[in-house]
């Protein structure tokens, strides 16, 4: 995915001024220089730290320290060791541990790329150290070449944050536009509800109003039938009504039913009306009859 830097490291052997050391350094270096080229960098770094004890102050046993460090992608020590091999005066070392120290923030930037602010921090570091090896040794080999892939890599970062910030930007637009939408659709579907409640609520009203209109109705034909009947009733009770009112128009609104059951009333009253005539005729006879006998 990324392009591969163009690491190199150097493998300095030591040398030392006072023969007590000379020995055991040299040959510590030595043991490390060989395992190292066989891949062998825990065994490396053992050697090397067996060196650094006896040479404290030799930057270059440091920074072989650093390459083994590295190599074990222990990037931490890689840089404590690299700045300790920074205490030098040999240019041609200096330039080339701030150029490894370029090629560990490199790596620790890849390493965090799912924290974009970190590996660009770690980038900006990366380039920072190529910068300064190529200003002490303007000539590297590589400097140039990997603070060019580190601006790169930064960019291509960059652009992938831009971009999944406009994703972010359309996805909320999105979600809002799909917020709008679903909240006008609840708003329409209230309404609706709302109106179907309100239709429904006016015609139970119509219902009632139409049912009361009804038993109205009802209640007037059931009073003007009543009256009629009163009207008829009182007719055969008394023969002067009887000529006010005819037979046909008193029984043109009346069923069959309702005819038989008035004549039947008629013809009772007018069977107690000549009792009555009846009973008044009698007494007027006997009161008559008294007054002769005296």
């Amino acid at each position: 995915m990324y392009d591969e830097l163009k690491t190199l490291s150097f493998l300095l052997l030591i040398w030392v001024a006072t023969p007590a050391f000379a020995d055991s350094a040299y040959k510590a270096v030595r043991q490390g220089n060989a395992l190292y080229q066989q891949g062998q960098y825990d065994g490396a770094s053992k050697h090397y730290a067996t060196a650094a004890k006896e040479l404290p102050d030799a930057a270059a046993v440091h920074f072989n320290q650093g390459n083994a460090a590295y190599k074990q992608r222990d990037y931490a020590k890689a840089v404590e060791y690299y700045n300790q091999a920074l205490k030098t005066a040999d240019l041609a070392l200096e330039s080339q541990t701030k150029y490894n120290l370029g090629n560990v923030k490199y790596q620790q930037a890849l390493q965090s790329m799912t924290k974009p602010q970190e590996a660009l921090a770690n980038l900006k570091n990366a380039m920072t150290y190529y910068r300064d090896s190529l200003d002490v040794d303007p000539k590297h080999p590589s400097a140039r070449y990997n603070m060019e892939l580190a601006h790169k890599l930064m960019q291509q970062i960059q652009q992938q944050q831009q971009q999944q910030q406009q994703n972010n930007d359309k996805n909320k637009d999105k979600n809002q536009d799909q917020s709008q939408n679903q909240q006008a659709q609840e708003n329409q579907e209230n309404q609706e509800t709302k109106k179907n409640q309100q239709s429904q609520k006016d015609q139970k009203q119509q219902q009632k109003s139409n049912q009361a209109q009804q038993e109205q109705k009802e209640q007037a034909k059931q009073e003007s039938q009543q009256e009629q009947q009163n009207k008829q009733a009182k007719a055969a009770s008394d023969p002067s009504e009887a000529n006010a009112s005819s037979p046909d128009t008193a029984s043109q609104n009346l069923s069959p039913e309702e005819a038989e059951q008035l004549l039947n009333a008629i013809r009772e009253r007018t069977r107690e009306a000549n009792q009555e005539r009846e009973q008044r005729r009698r007494a007027q006879m006997g009161a008559t009859r008294v007054d002769k006998d005296w």
